[in-house]
């Protein structure tokens, strides 16, 4: 049994990863700026305070924060509010926890939008580049603030694709759509459309603390078209695709620059963290829509 202390531990992720690590007798403490429970931690990382009387002896820290890049426009002050959510958020938990002698890791979300897009079906690495796009940019300057951490205790880096939920995430704004009859895919349809089931995100982070990893890693279960992602989406529900392709230029009028978001991407490999030992209970979308919507 260790001591963890996750930071962004009442999101989607957080709850579900919360559960997890209880499962596996862990201690668990949720860094929240509203404590609601027994073993909730109240920090508040703008005026940089926290309450340091339950993280003594932690072991190690994970960090789910970062405000969502699809929730609104990227305004420039909404572009200051997604970088500083991850960059702040770190570089404060680093001042927190640099002198605990106890700490074993620091595990980190990351984003598998950080590499060049476009580049056809060619897949990418975690020893590729970093594209030169607005996204690729902000999960560098992230990663880049996790490895203050380096000189301390291994730094675990999880690249994390769309994440499936059977509430909230992404499913939860096609839904309305995909019932109605009316989903398609956008543009060609031939942009990436890396996923992984919720359950697997929890599973990696555990993994990564079994195994003591250390660096970058993709966590994409499968990295298929657009198209053909919709189309299984349609299809577990019992529709057929027929609704024209949603044009490019539609998506840019209506999201603005945050369209890359659905119109571009770039194909990605987990063979890394496979070949580490980790296996998906989730590896293609046909089983992981039909447990989702069993529920």
């Amino acid at each position: 049994m260790a001591k963890i202390v996750i930071a962004g531990g009442t999101g989607l992720l957080g709850q579900a990863l919360e559960k997890a690590l209880l499962a596996e007798q862990h201690e668990v403490f949720i860094l929240s700026r509203s404590p609601k429970k027994p073993n909730h931690i109240k920090w508040d990382v703008k005026n940089g305070t926290i309450d340091n009387s339950k993280i003594d002896k932690t072991e190690y820290v994970i960090n789910l924060c970062g405000e969502n890049v699809g929730d609104k426009r990227w305004t420039a002050a909404r572009k200051e509010a997604l970088l500083s959510s991850r960059v702040d958020t770190t570089k404060f938990l680093f001042e927190i926890f640099r002198n605990q002698e106890s700490l074993k890791q620091y595990l980190t979300a990351s984003g598998v939008n950080t590499y060049p897009l476009n580049h056809g079906k060619k897949t990418f690495l975690e020893s590729e580049a970093f594209g030169d796009d607005y996204l690729s940019q902000l999960v560098k300057k992230w990663e880049e603030s996790a490895d203050l951490f380096t000189a301390k205790v291994p730094v675990y880096k999880l690249r994390i694709s769309m994440v499936l939920a059977s509430e909230g995430g992404a499913l939860s704004k096609l839904l309305p759509l995909v019932k109605l009859g009316i989903a398609s895919p956008i543009g060609k349809g031939n942009q990436s459309n890396n996923w992984v089931h919720q359950v697997d995100v929890s599973n990696a982070f555990i993994h990564g603390i079994k195994h003591q990893l250390n660096g970058a890693y993709n966590l994409t279960a499968e990295s298929i078209s657009n198209r053909i992602f919709m189309r299984q989406l349609m299809n577990v529900h019992g529709k057929k695709m027929w609704a024209p392709n949603v044009s490019r230029f539609i998506m840019k009028l209506v999201m603005g620059e945050r369209a890359t978001i659905v119109i571009d991407g770039a194909y990605t490999s987990s063979n890394k963290l496979e070949e580490s030992g980790f296996q998906f209970k989730f590896p293609n979308l046909k089983g992981a829509l039909a447990e989702l919507f069993q529920k």
